[in-house]
């Protein structure tokens, strides 16, 4: 049981004496040069293209014509329709004026038609309904104080 006891230092040096400690030496790494190449950012290049999945460049312009096409034909048709619409509302406008505020959905038309038409009903909505409010109040000023525009009385 004694031999547990003892220390590290009795048990390495059985003859009694003061374990000497000797400096521990680390040694230095052979020096390598550091190079620092300033390079760009790494870009990885594009994977290769599978066989399967290469496109014919005529097939590609075939189809962008294909699209092109479809647009034209779209572009059209709407415009018919915003001509036919525009020219529709414009002529009811005049039978029941609020009508002419739709003239704000033929603003952005691809028909110049029903663009001028969109712009000219909004302008004719703003000048009635500026004349309809002043004959709403001068009426109706004219009705208040009790005198008629031709001079009779309401009384």
């Amino acid at each position: 049981m004694t031999s547990l006891n003892n220390s590290i230092n009795d048990i390495d040096h059985h003859d009694g004496a003061t374990p000497k400690t000797q400096p521990i030496k680390y040694e230095k790494p052979a020096a390598h040069p550091i190079q620092v190449a300033h390079q760009g950012p790494y870009i990885q290049p594009p994977p290769p293209p599978m066989m399967d999945q290469q496109f014919d460049n005529n097939f590609l312009y075939q189809q962008f014509k294909l699209l092109e096409a479809s647009k034209i034909v779209r572009t059209e048709q709407k415009s018919k329709i915003d001509k036919k619409n525009a020219i529709l509302m414009f002529c009811f406008g005049w039978i029941f004026f609020p009508l002419w505020v739709g003239g704000f959905a033929f603003l952005r038309s691809p028909s110049k038609v029903a663009r001028d038409l969109g712009i000219s009903a909004l302008v004719f909505f703003a000048c009635i309904s500026i004349a309809v409010i002043i004959g709403v109040f001068v009426n109706f000023d004219h009705f208040i104080s009790g005198n008629n525009l031709n001079g009779l009385s309401y009384t």
